[in-house]
């Protein structure tokens, strides 16, 4: 379980460590009107994919799930340090946050897997411990490391790469539960297009806003999609 905890320990550092570090961002790539989007990117994507990831890993494995959400954290972090201008910023956060979305759900899905009934109380306050650690954590480490290092806020992205592929070899070694359903056809019953519209609903802090009627059409479409996926 350490190797699932110190996951959500990353996920949870990521979401504020860019607290004290978008000022600093915006300003090197002369983009103040997006400045809220780096940690707003992040969020949208860990909140959005988080609903299908039991699915998926009920039918691929947990192990596979974390694996890969650890990737993903890595690419994501990787986009972020080398980054030459916003947008690319922006797309790092997105692909962090799908990573990360995955490596904090999948390790409370564990918990359930492998703890009995009457500890599993115990040990999931252990994994929100390591969460708040990492919420707690996030922002100062990301100023210190701005403040105090020649590379300045890249490093704070660069430095949980090395963690998160470290962690999918740790993962990977460690991490043995068998899959919960084989059958394949599942997977067609999966709301990939929920995760769609989950995300435009929360993206109203763009420069572009949603306006009432835009709002509309996309709820009247979710209810369309929800209806026929039930049917």
């Amino acid at each position: 379980m350490s190797t699932a905890w110190f996951g959500i320990f990353l996920g949870a550092l990521d979401s504020t460590i860019i607290v004290t570090l978008s000022g600093p961002i915006s300003s090197e790539f002369n983009s103040l009107g997006l400045l809220a989007w780096p940690a707003t990117a992040y969020l949208i994507a860990n909140a959005a994919c988080q609903p299908i990831a039991g699915r998926l890993t009920d039918l691929f494995g947990r192990r596979l799930g974390l694996a890969l959400s650890n990737v993903l954290f890595a690419v994501g972090n990787l986009l972020c340090g080398l980054a030459t201008n916003q947008y690319v910023m922006i797309l790092g956060r997105v692909v962090a946050g799908v990573g990360g979305g995955g490596m904090i759900s999948i390790a409370t899905f564990l918990t359930s897997d492998l703890t009995p009934l009457r500890k599993r109380g115990i040990m999931q306050a252990i994994a929100n411990l390591w969460f708040g650690a990492g919420a707690m954590l996030g922002a100062v480490i990301g100023g210190l490391l701005h403040d105090h290092t020649n590379t300045g806020w890249r490093l704070a992205f660069l430095a949980q790469v090395t963690s998160a592929l470290l962690l999918v070899l740790a993962v990977w070694m460690l991490v043995k539960v068998l899959k919960k359903q084989s059958d394949k056809t599942y997977l067609a019953q999966t709301d990939f297009l929920g995760v769609f519209f989950t995300s435009p609903p929360n993206s109203s802090q763009s420069r572009h806003h949603w306006h009432a009627s835009a709002r509309r059409r996309l709820l009247k479409s979710s209810l369309l999609f929800f209806t026929l996926q039930q049917a």
